[in-house]
């Protein structure tokens, strides 16, 4: 019996038919291919849907900002968070004119709050950036 990888596996439809009449049951395999067609329009509403899905993203979350200023500074900053908190996203930004070093997103305030008091330690320049929208 050939046995197919996943890709095959996904590219082909089986059907199983099992007769009742004879005493050893058999599977036939029936392969069929078919061929997608979608409009144009789709992938734009796609695209459009991820970016609305970012933009929301963005909005429902906690985040800690840790620094704001020039391009140096904040590389030394992201880099020495990453040794203490290697288990934390650490994100590294352009808003004009400055960099900006945050951690998150933190669904939970618990958890975000208990966190920035840790590094609030460290950094005692960094802030907690609470939701835009309500959760």
């Amino acid at each position: 019996m050939k046995t197919l990888s996943k890709p095959e596996l996904s590219k082909k439809i089986f059907v199983f038919l099992q007769l009742p009449e004879v005493a050893n049951a058999r599977i036939y395999f029936v392969e069929s291919f078919f061929k997608v067609e979608q409009d144009s329009l789709i992938l734009k509403l796609i695209s459009l849907k991820t970016k609305i899905n970012k933009d929301i993203y963005a909005t429902q979350f906690y985040n800690i900002q840790l620094f704001n200023g020039e391009y140096k500074k904040s590389l030394e900053i992201k880099e020495s968070i990453l040794l203490k908190f290697p288990e934390e996203m650490t994100n590294l930004s352009f808003e004009t004119p400055n960099y900006k070093v945050r951690m998150g997103p933190f669904r939970d305030y618990r958890k975000a709050l208990d966190l920035w008091k840790l590094i609030k330690k460290i950094y005692p320049a960094a802030f907690l950036i609470e939701p835009k929208k309500p959760l």
